[in-house]
Order: C-alpha cells, then structure tokens, then sequence
C-alpha cells in the first residue's frame, strides 16, 4: 500500500510517514505528494484537507527533519496548494496550531473533526 491515499467517506487524503525516514526517503516521498497533488487537486479545485500522520516516524537526524520541513513548506505553500490546503499534523506530543491552516494534534478524532469543519 502507497504511504498516502484519498479516504473517500471523509473527503480527507491520508499520508502515513511510518517508519526511518531518511533525506533521501524525504525527498523523494514529497515529490511523489506533489505530483499527487497535482493530479488529484487541479488548480481551480475548492479544497484540500491532509491528515499528515508521523506518530510512527522515526527521523534518520534532527538535521534531516528540520532539512525536509524547510522544503516541504516551500513545495506545498505555493500559492495554488496552500490557498486551498488544510493540514492537520498527528503527531506524539503537540496540540496546537502552528500556521493559519495547519494544526497539529495527538487524537486522530480530533484532527478529523478539525478537518471536517474547515470549508
């Protein structure tokens, strides 16, 4: 099974960053997110809400963290994704919103519910 898909009763894609990921695995996944995302959202489309789950990642370094978040942010809060993108981030440890469209809890539920409200 891919590391993302489309949960059609929701209407929310689903990405799964389980397991060591390293810059190389980092890199590449985001370029196959885009082009998903492209594919799957043309420009024009009204909405995208993301559940981004990385309670099971385990970073290869901070350093290949922090690396990998500087470019997602710069391929996915392009003008055509980031206007109609709503990201909530799973993750072991915050609950808080971080950006004006990205929030990050530690229950699945609420982060579906938080998705589900955004129009």
């Amino acid at each position: 099974m891919s590391f993302y898909w489309f949960d059609n009763t929701t209407s929310i894609h689903m990405i799964d960053y389980a397991g060591k990921i390293t810059y190389e695995d980092g890199i590449d996944r985001m370029e196959q997110l885009k082009k998903y995302f492209e594919t799957n959202n043309p420009v024009g489309s009204t909405l995208i809400r993301v559940l981004f789950d990385v309670r099971n990642t385990i970073w290869e370094s901070l350093q290949t963290h922090n690396a990998l978040s500087i470019i997602a942010r710069k391929i996915f809060n392009s003008v055509e994704i980031q206007s109609r993108m709503y990201t909530a981030i799973l993750n072991n440890q915050y609950n808080s919103q971080s950006f004006d469209k990205e929030y990050w809890f530690t229950n699945k539920e609420a982060a579906v519910e938080w998705l589900l409200k955004q129009k």
